[in-house]
C-alpha cells in the first residue's frame, strides 16, 4: 500500500503508474490531548508586549515557499498598530525577513520567537494567537492549519485545492497575492466574539472527527491488518 494524505495525489505523476487500488489516504492526526483550547501565559512565553495585540500568528520553517513575506507586507498594508506578527519557526532566511520588516517600517509589530520543538509551548503560541495564517505556495497538507484548528482559532489560509478540500471554516485568499491577504486577514481580525465562538466550536469538532491522532492511528491500523 502506499499512503497519501489527500486522493488528489492520485494525479500526481509519482503514483501514475500505481495501480489505483493500492493507494490509501490517510490524514494527518493531531493529539487533542495537547492541542486544545486554554489559557494563553503572555508572559511565560516572554510576550508581554503582545498584551491586548490581535496576534496574527506564522508558525512554520522559514523557506521562500511558505512565504512569510507576504504575511509581512500585508501587516504593512493593515496599517493597524494594534496588529502583530509572531513568528514561530526558524530557516536560513529568516535573517531577510528581518530585514524586510525593518525596511517596511515595522519592526514593532514583529517578534520573531524562533523554532519551537516543545508541543506543550507550541499550543501557547497557537492560543495566543488571535487568527493563524498559511500562506504558502505549496502544501502536501498542512499540520500547522489542524493544530490552530484543534485550538479553536480562526485561519487565514492561501486557496490552495488541498486546502480547500479538506478544511471548509477558514477565511481564504489568492496565492500569492498581498491584496488578497490583506484583506482576508482584516476579515479575520474583525470577527465578533459571536463569529469567533461558531469557528471555534465547528473547527474542534472536525478536528476531533477527521483529524485526531487517534483515529490517524486506528485507520492506519486498520490499514496494516487488511
Amino acid at each position: 500500500k502506499i499512503i497519501t494524505v489527500d486522493a488528489g495525489f492520485r494525479n500526481a505523476n509519482l503514483l501514475q503508474h500505481i495501480p489505483q487500488s493500492k493507494i490509501v489516504e490517510i490524514n494527518n492526526g493531531v493529539d487533542l490531548n495537547i492541542f486544545k483550547p486554554q489559557p494563553a501565559n503572555l508572559d511565560k512565553l516572554g510576550l508581554s508586549n503582545l498584551k491586548d495585540r490581535k496576534i496574527i500568528l506564522f508558525v512554520g520553517n522559514l523557506l521562500p515557499l511558505k512565504r512569510l513575506d507576504l504575511v509581512i507586507k500585508a501587516l504593512k498594508l493593515l496599517n493597524d498598530k494594534n496588529a502583530a506578527l509572531l513568528v514561530v519557526g526558524g530557516g536560513y532566511e529568516v535573517d531577510k525577513y528581518k530585514k524586510m520588516t525593518k525596511d517596511l517600517n515595522i519592526e514593532s509589530q514583529v517578534c520573531f520567537a524562533g523554532s519551537c520543538a516543545n508541543p506543550v509551548k507550541l499550543v501557547q503560541y497557537y492560543n495566543a494567537a488571535s487568527c493563524v495564517v498559511v500562506p504558502s505556495d505549496y502544501e502536501s497538507f498542512s499540520l500547522v492549519a489542524i493544530e490552530a484548528m484543534a485550538c479553536g482559532k480562526p485561519l487565514v489560509l492561501s486557496d490552495l485545492p488541498i486546502l480547500k478540500n479538506k478544511i471548509s471554516e477558514a477565511v481564504f485568499f489568492e496565492k500569492g497575492s498581498v491584496d488578497s491577504l490583506k484583506n482576508a486577514l482584516e476579515k479575520a481580525l474583525s470577527l465578533s466574539e459571536e463569529e469567533r465562538k461558531k469557528i471555534s466550536e465547528l473547527e474542534i469538532e472536525k478536528a476531533a472527527n477527521d483529524f485526531s491522532w487517534s483515529n490517524h492511528m486506528n485507520k492506519l491500523t486498520e490499514m496494516y491488518r487488511g
